[in-house]
């Protein structure tokens, strides 16, 4: 599955499927497949910011409802994680029983079976797409 994502080389700031991606724009993209606006805080959290397109303490899309903690793990959702510094925060997207994310460790995107899965993030939040509705982007 996705093998132009799982094929690109990991680079921050990356969003171009089978060249580079970092965690976001794997998220990005993925979420763009399957429907589930992610979002690109790096481009336009200011402005979406400003229009009330997006949560300020999230900088998240509206469609995005934060879970329950414990919850389990759907389709759509993002996980955001925030190790201490050094490292970088980072996000994750779940679909198709995976959760998909990118490593400058490994050096790519990857995927890995939620049953498997065993990290908890700081943030859980699920994608409810009855939001789009009321006038909201998709992705």
């Amino acid at each position: 599955m996705w093998p132009d994502i799982l094929s690109s080389r990991y680079r921050l700031g990356g969003r171009r499927p089978g060249v580079a991606l970092d965690c976001l724009g794997t998220c990005a993209e993925i979420g763009a497949r399957i429907h589930a606006c992610v979002g690109d805080p790096w481009k336009q959290i200011h402005e979406d910011w400003l229009a009330g397109k997006i949560d300020a303490s999230s900088a998240l899309p509206k469609c995005r409802v934060r879970a329950e903690p414990g919850a389990a793990l759907r389709h759509g959702d993002l996980l955001l994680f925030y190790p201490p510094a050094p490292a970088h925060p980072w996000v994750a997207i779940v679909a198709f029983g995976h959760v998909w994310s990118a490593d400058a460790k490994i050096g790519s995107p990857y995927g890995r079976r939620i049953d498997l899965w065993t990290r908890r993030p700081d943030e859980h939040w699920h994608h409810d797409p009855s939001l789009h509705s009321q006038g909201h982007p998709r992705h």
